[in-house]
């Protein structure tokens, strides 16, 4: 008897409840948001010249409900004046001369949002280092300053600041990573300057009382 009632009735009831149920579901699955962007591989070594003097760069972003992609970014590196490192807009740097550059991207989706990591540039083709000064004699409480020259393919290269420094006897003298060595007590060290898997011959720090 009511049939022909029930039916618009039916119909009208399912549009409304698939309205309620978009909204529903709009509500339950918000679009995601960017929290973060990691730039990878992190703390990279790279050299000058024409061997392994180029790094590729990536950016991951990360999402509030925890998905992780690719992410579109744009690429900058500081010193931004090409003097250690040069990158592409595609995040590939290539080398220029020794130094610490940092690498940066920023999300062009968020752009408040960046993620960074550094990148060292050493000398490359090394093929000797010396160190100066030869066996020097310091009194007890004095501080030493080495330098260390690298010869290369390319000519000759100060890379005291980059290079890895070493004392055979840290009881008798320290040395930092600029080729500082401050002594402790009377003795004798062996100091030694690396890098690129070359090192240098020791030279004997003598401690006096």
């Amino acid at each position: 008897m009511f049939t022909g009632r029930k039916l618009p009735l039916t119909l009208g009831f399912g549009v409304l409840l698939g309205l309620a149920f978009g909204v529903s579901c709009k509500g339950f699955f918000p679009d995601s948001v960017l929290q973060s962007i990691a730039v990878g591989p992190a703390s990279q070594t790279i050299q000058t010249g024409n061997t392994n003097n180029q790094q590729q760069f990536t950016a991951v972003g990360t999402y509030n409900d925890g998905t992780r992609t690719d992410n579109k970014v744009t690429w900058s590196v500081s010193p931004g004046d090409g003097s250690i490192v040069t990158l592409t807009k595609g995040g590939l740097a290539t080398a220029v001369a020794q130094g610490v550059a940092t690498i940066t991207a920023t999300s062009t989706e968020i752009p408040t949002i960046s993620g960074s990591t550094t990148l060292t540039v050493t000398t490359g083709c090394i093929q000797s280092i010396d160190v100066t000064p030869v066996n020097p004699n310091v009194r007890v409480g004095n501080t030493q300053p080495f330098k260390a020259m690298a010869a290369t393919c390319n000519g000759s290269v100060d890379i005291t600041d980059v290079a890895t420094w070493n004392s055979s006897n840290t009881a008798v003298a320290t040395i930092d990573s600029t080729g500082l060595a401050t002594t402790i007590t009377t003795g004798s060290t062996n100091i030694t300057a690396s890098s690129g898997g070359v090192t240098s011959p020791p030279q004997t720090l003598q401690v006096n009382p």
